[in-house]
């Protein structure tokens, strides 16, 4: 019956988010609904928690206020006389109170503009007067907020904004905002408000922005000026997160009605023509049934007050804009994972009978393409290139279809796909670093890798110093590699000795020959720098380990660094760089965030080994910021779960292999690792046994990893609302901190960063002043505390509403034990699908992003 009226298609490929578009004219329809049994313009409606709709109040045929009030039953397709008001008013404003009953305040009565305000109860049909408003006020609009409360905004005279709490029957002001009457007010569903149209008091303006906000004490209006200058229109929430505007007219003093209707995605500013309804009203109402329809009822017309009603359904699908596909390394090859995630419509929200779909295809030619199948590999799912890609292009085509209608969006191309092959695998040198690092010298280990390992295959290698630097100078080393089916990596090892002597410094060439069956495909030639192990490149200095050209000061190796920030590869900086163009001002708000140091995390969606990718991402940040220093943080311990079990044997040891990868991985890089988010915090879930595996398992990370001579280590501490000091401290003792530089706090909470600090300052005497960093990525506003903390923690940690970007990544806090405010967690990066158009865990939310930024603060509090 409906179509949701905007799709926006965004895909990572291995971290891109591109933008939004704007769509070509969705479709609609409108059917006739039966009338009122009054006609009025200038009533109020709300929605019951059973689907009905009360409306009340208004301008009725006589040209008065009325008190009388009805419901619209969808069930019924009927209207029925409810019990009226105690008062006559119009353009009053309403909303429900969540439990059957609707508040009503304000509005002309009698005819000036009033404070009054009553509540009918549903259950009893039953008005009964609340407490009055602090100011008198017609032509608000009202909005219930998440806690229960009801926030009015503006209305003629006065255009401050006040809070009506049920619970004490009581109204408190809350910051000034700017004045308005006769807009309207739609609450989004995820702790946002949705206001346009009306005009400005003072000034006065034919228009107002629309304004988007978690709660009344975020402040300032905001937004995108409205493509039509609604002025008494009728507004409701559609599914997805849009809004339908329709009717009202031009200005005040023009109350001739209009049938104009439109969608506007809040999120981007979108607005989209919709087809116009059958009647011309002003002051009309509106409402969102349960199945995603919206009721549009009264108004003025031509010849006075409507008693006619309509409905609105959102039918057809419509056209999506073409999706992208890119491959960080910027051509595809076998073994990447192209993902298409973030911008794919979430199954909660789609339309009744509507389905949105994404499927791979590889094509030898742009007009001959099959299907692939694309089980879930990775995190989010998506594709993972094969060999049987080889030759082929790639592309995804997006389907949307709905009542029997489909339209489909095709990407662009990515590929030819190489050919399988034989190759010399990445990060030759840093597999031989364990061996330099312990001041031992048996072999030079370098890795040769096959991409195809269905059968046997082999290759030649010839490994040679050119320089002769060698003392005694290296003699060449020949042989055959053989690969068993199955077997993607085999081992060269060079001698690094001749007769007890070391062959340091030295230079060698690496040089594959006569592959088969496979061909050779690059590199297949390779030269390799082995340097002294005594030297300042494998040996730690501890005063300075991250080897700064500026000597740090005493007790913070982070002093005076400059961190990488991550601007062409990370998700913030591609989709401030997609949207540059159509959407300047998103692109500029997102780019608050892409600028910044950004903390690169790793986890079990790197494979059973992240020695590769930690290797990559690490020699990207010396070749594209030569100097920084990258932060890495890892999420591989706790993973998601959380029960009464301790790790078994088995994962123990895929835990030690991925730590040791990963210390491979980083090698000689200088680098930030925070190690183990949450690994502290969600020691409740588990056993007393659990607990001393998850202990052994941070020791044993921390002694591996403490082999690598540029890495600074801070382990996770939790936040000060999630464990005490005192047990923070013991679990990190036990862990091995006095090992490492210290510990960090926040990186999965939103708690303000003077009482972070406050709660490191605790930490730090129970473990011999350690030093810490603070998480303040998301901090700016602090945390969300829920209504019922005993049941539902000291905070909302997935998504929560109205948060905002806090202190600026720095080493230079002002605190002498806080090495530093870090960006640990990745603004704009979803925690799950815990508000409506949230996408998963772990994926880039450019709504989230904007809605951060929009609620920035950097200052320490």
């Amino acid at each position: 019956m409906r179509a949701k009226p905007v799709i926006t298609l965004c895909l990572i490929v291995l971290g891109l988010a591109l933008a939004p578009s704007a769509q070509a004219d969705p479709t609609g329809s409108w059917s006739p609904l039966p009338s009122m049994t009054t006609p009025r313009y200038g009533a109020v409606a709300a929605a019951l928690s059973d689907g009905r709709v009360l409306v009340a109040g208004g301008i009725d045929g006589s040209g008065s206020a009325t008190a009388s009030a009805e419901i619209y039953d969808p069930s019924t397709n009927a209207w029925t006389l409810v019990a009226s008001m105690g008062s006559a008013r119009a353009f009053a404003a309403a909303a429900p109170l969540g439990d059957d009953r609707v508040l009503v305040a304000g509005g002309d009565v009698d005819g000036s503009p009033s404070a009054s305000a009553e509540i009918y109860d549903a259950a009893s049909d039953t008005w009964s007067p609340a407490a009055p408003m602090e100011y008198a006020r017609a032509g608000a609009s009202a909005v219930a907020q998440p806690d229960g409360t009801v926030w009015v905004v503006g209305g003629a005279p006065y255009g401050d904004s006040e809070i009506y709490d049920p619970g004490a029957d009581s109204w408190s002001l809350s910051e000034s905002t700017p004045s308005t009457g006769g807009g309207v007010a739609v609450p989004l569903g995820n702790g946002q408000a949705f206001f346009a149209g009306g005009f400005d008091l003072d000034p006065y303006t034919s228009t107002s922005p629309w304004f988007a906000l978690e709660s009344p004490s975020d402040g300032a209006w905001v937004g995108a000026g409205l493509s039509y200058p609604w002025y008494q229109a009728a507004a409701a929430a559609l599914p997805g997160g849009q809004v339908l505007m329709v009717g009202g007219s031009s200005s005040e003093s023009d109350p001739s009605g209009t049938t104009s209707a439109e969608i506007v995605d809040p999120t981007y500013s979108q607005w989209l023509t919709v087809v116009s309804m059958t009647t011309a009203r002003y002051g009309a109402v509106a409402a969102s049934l349960p199945d995603g329809e919206v009721l549009v009822a009264g108004g003025e017309g031509a010849s006075g007050p409507l008693a006619s009603a309509e409905a609105f359904s959102p039918s057809g699908a419509v056209n999506t804009s073409p999706p992208q596909i890119h491959d960080a390394a910027g051509s595809v090859g076998i073994g990447d994972l192209l993902t298409a995630t973030a911008g794919t419509w979430d199954p909660s929200q789609y339309l009744d009978g509507e389905t949105d779909s994404v499927q791979w295809q590889r094509c030898s030619s742009s007009s001959s393409c099959q299907d692939v199948s694309s089980p879930p590999s990775g995190p989010f799912g998506g594709y993972m290139v094969t060999a049987a890609d080889s030759g082929s292009m790639l592309r995804v085509v997006e389907t949307v279809t709905y009542a029997g209608a489909s339209v489909s969006a095709v990407s662009n191309e990515l590929g030819p796909v190489p050919q399988p092959g034989i190759h010399l695998a990445a990060g030759m040198l840093q597999a031989v670093l364990p061996e330099l690092s312990n001041g031992t010298l048996p072999t030079l280990e370098l890795p040769v890798q096959r991409d195809e390992t269905s059968g046997v295959a082999q290759v030649s290698y010839r490994v040679w110093d050119p320089t002769g630097a060698g003392y005694p100078a290296l003699t060449p080393v020949t042989g055959t590699l053989q690969f068993a089916p199955g077997q993607s990596i085999a081992i060269i090892d060079v001698p690094m000795t001749v007769n007890g002597a070391p062959i340091l410094p030295a230079e060698v060439d690496v040089e594959l020959y006569d592959a088969s069956p496979l061909n050779l495909v690059a590199p297949s030639e390779e030269t390799v720098n082995i340097r002294d192990p005594d030297s300042s490149f494998y040996v730690r200095d501890p005063s300075n380990p991250l080897g700064l050209p500026t000597a740090p000061p005493a007790g913070n190796p982070l002093g005076g660094a400059r961190f990488f920030a991550d601007y062409f590869q990370s998700l913030p900086g591609r989709t401030a760089l997609a949207w540059a163009a159509s959407y300047p001002s998103q692109a500029a708000k997102v780019e608050v965030i892409a600028r910044e140091p950004n903390t690169e995390r790793f986890g079990a969606w790197n494979g059973l080994d992240p020695a590769y990718g930690v290797s990559k991402y690490l020699d990207r940040a010396a070749s594209e910021e030569p100097g920084t220093v990258p932060m890495l943080s890892t999420y591989r311990l706790v993973d998601g779960h959380c029960g009464h079990y301790a790790d078994p044997p088995a994962e123990q040891l895929a835990y030690e292999d991925w730590i040791t990868g990963l210390a491979q991985g980083i090698g000689t890089h200088p680098a930030v690792l925070f190690l183990e988010m949450d690994s502290l915090i969600t020691t409740g879930c588990l056993s007393p046994a659990g607990v001393t595996v998850r202990m052994n398992e941070l020791h044993d990370a921390i002694n591996v990893l403490s082999n690598d001579p540029h890495l600074v280590i801070y382990l996770d501490a939790g936040a000060a609302d999630a464990l005490p000091a005192s047990r923070a401290a013991s679990l990190l003792r036990r862990a091995g901190v006095a090992k490492i530089q210290g510990f960090f706090l926040n990186s999965t909470h939103f708690d303000w960063t003077k009482k972070e600090i406050a709660y490191g300052e605790k930490i730090s005497r129970l473990t011999g002043g350690k030093h810490f960093v603070i998480n303040t990525a998301e901090n700016g506003q602090g945390p969300l505390r829920p209504r019922h903390p005993r049941k539902e923690g000291n905070e909302v940690l997935c998504d929560p509403a109205g948060r905002g970007l806090g202190p600026l990544p720095t080493a230079s806090t002002g605190y002498r034990n806080v090495d530093a405010f870090a960006w640990i967690a990745n603004p704009g990066v979803s925690g799950g699908q815990c508000r409506p158009g949230a996408p998963p865990s772990g994926v880039w939310w450019p709504a989230l992003a904007l809605e951060l930024v929009q609620h920035e603060n950097f200052r320490v509090r």
